[in-house]
């Protein structure tokens, strides 16, 4: 697990990315409090949900309060691999 990046305030940001197929878990980025990373994640989120489109890898990024990392077997339950990532 990589190390979180802490912000000039009391903010920590962390940064991974997620592989997997069929429809993106969307729940994931509110329950993680996270979002895509670029517009080019966001755009293959939005293919995920179009078939044929089927395996996908996206970068996303949280910013929290604590250093509290992803929730990675929450992401595992739904078949996604996350690795936390320096950025």
């Amino acid at each position: 697990m990589s190390k979180a990046q802490r912000t000039s305030g009391r903010a920590w940001i962390f940064f991974a990315t997620v592989t997997g197929h069929g429809s993106f878990p969307i729940d994931m980025l509110r329950h993680d409090s996270c979002y895509p990373r670029t517009g080019a994640d966001a755009e293959t989120i939005s293919l995920s949900f179009h078939p044929p489109f089927n395996h996908w890898t996206v970068r996303v990024v949280r910013i929290a309060g604590t250093d509290a990392h992803f929730t990675d077997a929450r992401w595992q339950s739904f078949g996604v691999h996350l690795e936390e990532t320096d950025d």
